[in-house]
């Protein structure tokens, strides 16, 4: 079976009408004889709202990644924020 990666910022179980299509070609794939591997933001990282149902319809021996992610707005409060958002596009 090939293998392919499949790199998605919106993937099950956040919800919303861009999640569907990813996850509709991630379920199908296998019976094309492809392998997915998922590599996604953490849950934690997006702010929208979570549809576990979602992750019922995906196959048991899918892989999904989902590396460290910093978000620098949620920690540092709006205008001090504003005032980071120059040094952080630089990095």
């Amino acid at each position: 079976m090939k293998r392919c990666v499949i790199i998605s910022a919106y993937f099950p179980p956040v919800g919303g009408i861009g999640v569907q299509r990813v996850s509709k070609l991630v379920k199908y794939l296998p019976a094309g004889g492809w392998h997915p591997v998922v590599i996604t933001t953490p849950r934690h990282a997006l702010r929208m709202p979570q549809d576990p149902s979602m992750l019922r319809d995906l196959p048991d021996s899918l892989e999904i990644h989902r590396p460290f992610y910093y978000d620098s707005r949620k920690i540092i409060p709006g205008d001090i924020a504003k005032l980071y958002a120059p040094v952080e596009k630089r990095i």
